[in-house]
């Protein structure tokens, strides 16, 4: 039997007890309320019941300003505390993110709180609550290098505080008609930082997933809330099914994180308190007292504790950092693009999934230690039944197409094992996107409609249901494939289905192809989450130079994620990667041991990256001869991202480059000579015969074209082979500008066949430009080829510009002491 205080609602708030047993699951539950100082029954009744409410429909597309229809609310339990505030479920309660917050009485519990907004006739303490919560980080984010023990950081921790924390307490106030009733909705916009609506949408699109995919189970033991058969029992603590759910979840909306660098804040900035001296103890922290938005939203699973008799009094009630009991949060970000997480029924789903999740498997890690590496499945996994789940539901597989377009993810796609970059959710569409696949291909096969697409995900929930916490894509992909093959009506899907994720996983090798071209960017998790304490990139790469590059450069933006100080690029941003560079593939089943899979096993060591301060980069430069392997890791204690990673192949490619660029600064340079003779005295000369002048104008600005294209593919890798052919298609460009001369101008030193001299060179120049250009394109290329075409190249550039340009110059120059001379 569960017992706990109340206030319930008649003329007053009169203080009651709720007795109901607890091991019975809330849909059975007869729930009675006792007079607290009588005894005497105040009321009975079934311990949930329907309401009604305004809320937005759950397609994820909120229809702001406008009312909303009246709506059943599913599974509301009779309001009997606190006057009516929050909405409590049989499965969800909410709540909000309130800085201040106030109880009935002097003492109150958790649950009994309510958020009020202070006023300057209200005390702080008497009227309303605040509560502070108090954080270590390590200060190795801060300095890798310092000893921060002998500067007086007793295990090299930063103590800090959020005074006045945010913690849960509901807004939303139970009228006397429906939920939402005394809401304008003409003025709600999605923007609000602590509106109440939030918390009644959310709690209506929370249960109908829960309705959702209750109906989508085919076991009456398989359960979302409760266990046993029917599901009448409640969870035992010390099973694999180990989170109470039966108590109701709770969820928070306007979630709001710690601002650690304010503009408008009572206490210097961060760094300003470090060099005060703060932050060593608890009696001395570093305070921070304001919030920031949140622009995310997340499911914790937390612990088992319950929270209901948690004592509010005298502010102690939990802090949104606090908490260790599992809940939900959303995030609300403001001004015009602002965005309210908790209205986006795709999220809300996925997040209530992940709640599912964790129910089934547990014990689920996020990254585990693979015959390649370290690997993100196990957590990709979990995000991709998140978003699939969510995407039946709310009917929209490109979530960029909601309301916030968030998630930022499609499951709609093609990738494979050779695109994953070490991120759970970045990796998890590999996964998700071949069950849209499969999903899709329903309607038309084999005389299947679109209702049995219901089939397929009874299918695949099923499989979540079975999963073992040493799962990975293919473990599940296999037990998937199981399922269709013995399915009276889906085993037609069989073959697709096979050989869909035979592409995407099973055939798939974790080798990723990179080229000049490439631009990934990697997210290594703490190296301490691996049993190995090293983790790396989820593939390695396989460089593919051509035969005429000699090095290769690899760099990075590096920094890393710091669980409340956000990114950051000192301390840990600092360090130093791990890289293994071979001639063939790589094993590094045991990383200690590391070896290169060639005819005989070449034994291999990890090779340190270097970094630059000042453009907070990593690097790594590295010989190659031919197709090479490269496997970034990291034995770094935080994680990590190397962002926007670009490769640079050094050889004769790189030397055409940088020999356009260098051709076409030198162009401009003798453009800039040309026009300074042409505004000086000599413009008497200059006058006579401008076609000169305007030949090398437009020659320079050719040539400077191609500079700039050159230049661009220098510096920009993803664009380096259209820009090198880019650069070379500028010859003919130029080549058309000679015989245009030569057709019209007057030839300054006419000698006897000088014109087809000239014509000579220019088609010459056309000819060797071009042969150049194929050699440079093909990744076969030999060295002495790209040798030969470069001395012939440069050669035949030079004779160009004499011809072209030295007779030319002579002439006026000669003209132009003639006319000085006579002056």
């Amino acid at each position: 039997m569960h017992i706990e205080r109340v206030w319930f609602p008649q003329e007053t708030l009169k203080l009651a007890f709720k007795v109901y047993p607890a091991s019975v699951p809330t849909p059975a539950r007869k729930i009675l309320y006792l007079d607290a100082h009588t005894g005497d029954l105040i009321s009975f009744g079934s311990g949930a019941t329907h309401d009604n409410g305004l809320v937005y429909p759950w397609d994820a597309f909120p229809n702001f300003y406008n009312k909303p229809p009246s709506t059943t609310l599913l599974d509301v339990v009779q309001h009997s505390f606190n006057g009516g505030r929050s909405i409590r479920g049989r499965d969800f309660h909410s709540s909000n993110t309130c800085f201040h917050y106030q109880c009935p009485t002097a003492n109150c519990t958790e649950l009994q709180s309510y958020c009020v907004d202070p006023t300057p006739n209200m005390t702080q303490g008497k009227d309303y609550r605040t509560t502070d919560y108090y954080f270590a980080s390590d200060a190795k984010y801060i300095d890798l290098y310092k000893d921060w023990d002998a500067l007086g950081y007793k295990n090299g921790l930063i103590i800090m505080k959020w005074e006045n924390a945010a913690v849960f307490a509901p807004r939303l106030t139970k009228p006397q008609g429906d939920w939402g009733s005394n809401i304008d909705f003409s003025t709600l916009s999605g923007r609000e930082q602590n509106d109440a609506f939030a918390e009644l949408q959310a709690y209506h699109l929370f249960t109908l997933h829960a309705q959702f995919m209750r109906n989508l189970t085919q076991s009456s033991d398989r359960c979302f809330f409760g266990t046993g058969q029917n599901c009448t029992q409640m969870d035992p603590r010390s099973n694999r099914t180990g989170t109470q759910y039966d108590t109701p979840l709770r969820f928070v909306v306007n979630y709001q994180s710690i601002n650690t660098f304010p503009t408008d804040s009572k206490y210097p900035d961060f760094l300003t308190q470090m060099q005060q001296g703060k932050g060593k103890t608890v009696q001395d922290p570093i305070i921070f007292d304001q919030s920031t938005d949140y622009a995310d939203a997340f499911f914790t699973a937390g612990s088992q504790m319950l929270v209901d008799n948690r004592d509010c009094s005298d502010g102690s009630c939990v802090s949104l950092y606090d908490a260790q009991f599992a809940h939900f949060a959303f995030g609300q970000t403001a001004g015009p693009s602002g965005s309210d997480w908790a209205l986006n029924s795709c999220i809300v789903f996925h997040e209530l999934t992940h709640a599912f999740v964790f129910k089934f498997i547990p014990d689920l890690p996020s990254y585990t230690w693979s015959p390649n590496g370290m690997s993100s499945e196990p957590g990709a996994l979990n995000e991709a039944w998140a978003d699939y789940f969510a995407a039946i539901h709310c009917g929209i597989a490109d979530f960029t197409k909601t309301y916030n377009s968030r998630p930022r993810r499609s499951l709609i796609n093609s990738n494979t094992c050779v695109d994953k970059v070490g991120e759970v959710h970045a990796d998890s569409i590999v996964f998700s996107g071949a069950l849209w696949k499969i999903r899709s291909m329903i309607p038309g096969l084999n005389g299947l409609q679109v209702s049995d697409q219901t089939l397929f995900d009874k299918i695949v929930l099923k499989s979540l249901m079975m999963g073992q916490a040493t799962d990975n894509f293919t473990t599940q992909l296999k037990m998937i494939l199981q399922l269709l093959q013995t399915d009276p009506k889906l085993n037609v899907l069989y073959q697709e289905a096979n050989a869909e994720f035979t592409r995407r996983v099973f055939d798939c090798h974790p080798v990723t192809r990179i080229s000049e071209q490439s631009d990934p960017t990697f997210s290594l998790p703490d190296a301490r989450t691996t049993p190995k304490k090293r983790s790396t990139t989820p593939t390695q790469l396989l460089i593919q130079p051509r035969k005429s590059d000699w090095q290769v450069s690899v760099k990075w933006k590096q920094w890393f994620q710091s669980p409340l100080l956000g990114p950051l690029y000192s301390g840990y941003g600092q360090s130093q990667m791990d890289l293994l560079v071979s001639p063939c593939e790589i094993s590094i089943e045991n990383p200690e041991k590391p070896v290169g899979l060639c005819q005989t096993n070449v034994s291999l060591s990890w090779n340190k990256s270097m970094y630059k301060n000042q453009t907070r980069e990593g690097y790594f430069d590295f010989s190659v001869s031919g197709d090479t392997y490269l496997w970034i890791g990291s034995s770094v204690n935080a994680s990590m991202v190397l962002y926007s990673s670009s490769f640079t192949f050094y050889g004769f490619n790189n030397i055409w480059r940088y020999t356009f660029a260098v051709v076409g600064c030198m162009q401009l340079l003798f453009l800039l000579t040309h026009l300074i003779l042409f505004f000086l005295k000599w413009i008497k000369v200059f006058n006579r015969d401008q076609s000169l002048m305007i030949f090398v104008a437009v020659n320079a600005f050719v040539q400077a074209g191609a500079a700039s294209l050159a230049i661009i593919g220098i510096i920009f890798g993803i664009v380096r082979d259209l820009m090198t052919v880019l650069m070379f298609c500028t010859i003919p460009v130029q080549t058309l500008c000679d015989l245009l001369f030569l057709w019209n101008a007057v030839i300054p030193v006419p000698k006897l066949g000088f014109r087809k001299w000239m014509l000579m060179i220019s088609i010459g120049w056309l000819v060797i430009g071009m042969c150049s250009l194929a050699i440079v394109i093909s990744y076969d290329t030999p060295i002495w080829l790209h040798a030969l075409f470069y001395c012939l190249f440069v050669a035949v550039w030079l004779t160009r510009q004499l011809t072209l340009v030295y007779p030319h110059f002579v002439k006026r120059t000669a003209s132009a002491v003639e006319l000085l001379q006579q002056q």
